[in-house]
């Protein structure tokens, strides 16, 4: 709540706060200062372990835990297959029938190949007649995004625009027609009530019965430890030419292959310049997140906030919002 609403106080035009905007920096700041500490641990104990993260915003803490921790760390989230079951929707097929190959930045993906699992054949064409025949089931700016780029985000218009300046109202799909934060809170009051019953015994849950989760990591797992060949359509890692308009040594999201108990990132094609030009401004913005957390000062994240597209309007009201959540989260911060 602090995250949404205190920047929106100053101006910022953020519609969520999660991983991208005013709200995604402090987010950033706390989730990299817990990790790194949980990281540190699992590196005097298990040096060789291979390191699954799910920690949101994602590739902000993968690059603070690639500059500051020798564990091997792959970046896991749900979002491709989320979006693989929305594909599957507006084409009417079965997602075993779609395989699609993703390439961006976490929660700011875009799919590059989309095709029929059987016989090749190209499913964009379906897809863009599915946006121009029934709009209202896609999202604001993931249309116009696909328009302009060419590319249809693996995301909704919740996480793309996080990463993109707003135009105001319609600009955006999720404040107007979901209510994002209404529904976390109710989201996390469940969570609480159903970990403290199972943790105090007052509640058994039937695993066995319940449904599969939708995180890729255990699908990662069980590729690596059984030595089978695997291709996922997103994973993430950091840079080393996988995709090759964006500077290496920052985390990235692409196809990935396991094979023989290895896990590596597939090449992309170059994305378009403008979702190249927008991830490479997150780059400045991620690596000033790790400056500030690993050497405990604030001067850096005031600087990646006044980078963010989303910031408030002027220097002025970046430093008043700066200060009201340095002196509310004070106890949570790395500084």
């Amino acid at each position: 709540r602090e995250d949404y609403e205190i920047p929106r106080k100053y101006g910022s035009k953020q519609d969520m706060g999660e991983c991208g905007g005013p709200g995604g920096l402090f987010h950033a700041l706390r989730s990299v200062n817990l990790v790194l500490g949980i990281c540190k641990t699992i590196e005097e104990n298990a040096p060789e372990a291979l390191l699954l993260n799910v920690t949101n915003p994602l590739p902000r803490v993968n690059l603070a835990i690639h500059r500051a921790i020798s564990l091997r760390c792959v970046g896991d989230c749900p979002e491709y297959l989320f979006g693989v079951m929305r594909l599957s929707l507006f084409l009417g097929r079965p997602v075993g029938e779609i395989r699609a190959t993703a390439a961006g930045m976490n929660h700011f993906t875009w799919f590059q190949d989309i095709r029929d699992s059987r016989t090749g054949e190209d499913l964009y064409p379906a897809l863009r007649r599915h946006v121009e025949r029934f709009p209202f089931m896609h999202g604001r700016l993931g249309r116009r995004c696909f328009e302009e780029f060419g590319l249809y985000p693996v995301s909704s218009d919740s996480h793309i625009g996080e990463y993109l300046p707003s135009d105001g109202p319609g600009s955006r799909s999720v404040s107007e027609v979901f209510p994002y934060h209404e529904f976390s809170a109710f989201e996390t009051g469940l969570r609480r009530l159903v970990t403290n019953a199972v943790a105090e015994g007052r509640l058994r849950l039937p695993m066995s019965i319940l449904p599969k989760s939708f995180e890729m990591g255990i699908l990662i797992l069980e590729a690596l430890a059984s030595g089978a060949r695997e291709e996922f359509g997103a994973a993430n890692f950091i840079n080393e030419g996988n995709i090759p308009n964006l500077p290496d040594g920052y985390a990235v999201e692409t196809a990935a292959l396991a094979e023989d108990g290895a896990l590596v990132a597939r090449n992309a094609r170059p994305l378009p310049e403008p979702i190249a030009e927008a991830i490479r401004n997150q780059f400045e913005i991620h690596s000033l997140i790790a400056d500030s957390v690993l050497g405990r000062d604030p001067a850096p994240a005031f600087e990646a906030l006044l980078l963010d597209p989303l910031a408030p309007p002027s220097k002025d009201a970046c430093r008043r919002l700066f200060d009201e959540m340095l002196a509310v989260q004070k106890h949570r911060l790395p500084f």
